[in-house]
Protein backbone atom coordinates (compact mmCIF):
# COMPACT_ATOMS: atom_id res chain seq x y z
CA UNK A 1 0.00 0.00 0.00
CA UNK A 2 1.65 3.39 -1.35
CA UNK A 3 0.76 6.48 0.89
CA UNK A 4 0.08 9.68 -0.99
CA UNK A 5 2.54 11.81 -0.99
CA UNK A 6 0.99 15.73 -0.08
CA UNK A 7 2.63 18.09 -2.43
CA UNK A 8 2.81 21.72 -1.36
CA UNK A 9 2.74 24.81 -3.40
CA UNK A 10 4.95 27.29 -2.22
CA UNK A 11 5.52 30.87 -4.19
CA UNK A 12 8.48 31.98 -5.34
CA UNK A 13 9.30 34.01 -2.20
CA UNK A 14 8.62 31.19 -0.07
CA UNK A 15 10.74 29.30 -1.66
CA UNK A 16 13.40 31.51 -1.16
CA UNK A 17 12.69 31.63 2.25
CA UNK A 18 13.09 27.94 2.63
CA UNK A 19 16.40 27.72 0.65
CA UNK A 20 17.40 30.27 3.12
CA UNK A 21 16.46 28.63 6.31
CA UNK A 22 18.11 25.30 4.74
CA UNK A 23 21.15 26.89 4.09
CA UNK A 24 21.38 28.64 7.54
CA UNK A 25 20.45 25.38 9.09
CA UNK A 26 23.60 23.88 7.40
CA UNK A 27 25.75 26.76 8.18
CA UNK A 28 24.59 26.37 11.84
CA UNK A 29 25.30 22.45 11.97
CA UNK A 30 28.26 22.77 10.38
CA UNK A 31 29.39 25.43 13.29
CA UNK A 32 28.16 22.64 15.93
CA UNK A 33 30.42 20.30 14.21
CA UNK A 34 33.21 22.13 14.49
CA UNK A 35 32.47 23.05 18.12
CA UNK A 36 32.25 19.06 18.91
CA UNK A 37 35.42 18.44 16.97
CA UNK A 38 37.38 21.52 18.89
CA UNK A 39 35.90 20.53 22.07
CA UNK A 40 37.11 17.04 21.49
CA UNK A 41 40.77 18.01 20.70
CA UNK A 42 40.63 20.27 23.56
CA UNK A 43 39.65 17.42 26.02
CA UNK A 44 42.11 15.25 25.04
CA UNK A 45 45.03 17.98 25.47
CA UNK A 46 43.28 18.37 28.95
CA UNK A 47 43.62 14.93 29.59
CA UNK A 48 47.09 14.33 28.08
CA UNK A 49 47.99 17.65 30.42
CA UNK A 50 46.27 15.88 33.82
CA UNK A 51 48.27 13.02 33.06
CA UNK A 52 51.71 15.02 32.02
CA UNK A 53 51.04 16.58 35.56
CA UNK A 54 50.27 13.87 37.13
CA UNK A 55 53.42 11.87 36.45
CA UNK A 56 56.15 15.22 37.09
CA UNK A 57 54.24 14.87 40.42
CA UNK A 58 54.94 11.17 40.92
CA UNK A 59 58.67 11.51 40.02
CA UNK A 60 59.12 14.49 42.06
CA UNK A 61 57.76 12.54 45.09
CA UNK A 62 59.72 9.69 43.90
CA UNK A 63 63.19 12.36 43.89
CA UNK A 64 62.34 13.32 47.47
CA UNK A 65 61.68 9.61 48.42
CA UNK A 66 65.32 8.62 46.75
CA UNK A 67 67.23 12.15 48.70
Amino acid sequence: QQKQLNTVHVTGQEEVNNRITLKAIGYNLKRLENMIKNNVEESNSLKNFANNLHRENHDIKFSFIIQ
